[in-house]
């Protein structure tokens, strides 16, 4: 009888123990890395620069909601406008608010991020070409913030970047650039394929 009664406590006191490391529970809420930070950013331009999205709804000539590639949407507000040519320069500056509502997109590595946010996300440019190509300049950036979630993680990223042309020697090859804080990361990225000032 001493025995079974051993036997019974031994087992109680495993399945205490087994519950105190149950590996059931709710897995460490990691903040994004610079990597998936990176993704978040670049997966966001292709939907922000996308000309022929999927339009649900039209609210005005340059506002709409549009489906996001992974479900969800988001509502879009968009302008281009030309300056008027001046001191041998002209200049185009294009407007994007973006604010995600269950936006699901998709980052190059396969990561899956779905985004929510009460206010748009701005992502402006204002490209200025000085004679025939003689000289470029790029302002604007991307700013504003948005909650997070990919699988059981979530969070909430502020976004505060500058856009800016890597020039050299060569025109032809400038690159541009999105540099600043993401997600609390410092970011540098290569936009150039969005945003292409040498055409």
């Amino acid at each position: 009888m001493k025995s079974l009664i051993q036997v019974v406590l031994l087992s109680a006191m495993v399945m205490v123990l087994a519950m105190c490391s149950n590996p059931s529970e709710p897995e460490e809420n990691i903040p994004l890395s610079e990597g998936e930070t990176e993704e978040l950013l670049m997966a966001m331009m292709v939907v922000m620069s996308d000309t022929m999205p999927q339009i649900t709804a039209v609210h005005g000539e340059q506002e709409f909601t549009i489906a996001c590639p992974e479900g969800g949407d988001a509502r879009v507000m968009f302008s281009a406008t030309e300056g008027a040519p001046r001191d041998n320069a002209v200049s185009l500056t294009i407007e994007v608010g973006f604010t995600p509502n269950g936006c699901g997109i998709k980052g190059s590595e396969g990561t899956e991020f779905t985004l929510t946010a009460e206010q748009s996300l701005d992502f402006t440019t204002k490209l200025t070409i000085q004679g025939f190509f003689e000289d470029l300049e790029l302002e604007g950036g991307l700013d504003g913030r948005s909650d997070w979630m990919v699988e059981n993680r979530s969070g909430m990223c502020t976004f505060d970047l500058d856009a800016e042309l890597d020039v050299g020697t060569d025109l032809s090859a400038a690159r541009s650039l999105l540099t600043g804080s993401a997600c609390d990361h410092e970011m540098n990225i290569d936009i150039t394929s969005f945003v292409q000032p040498a055409e």
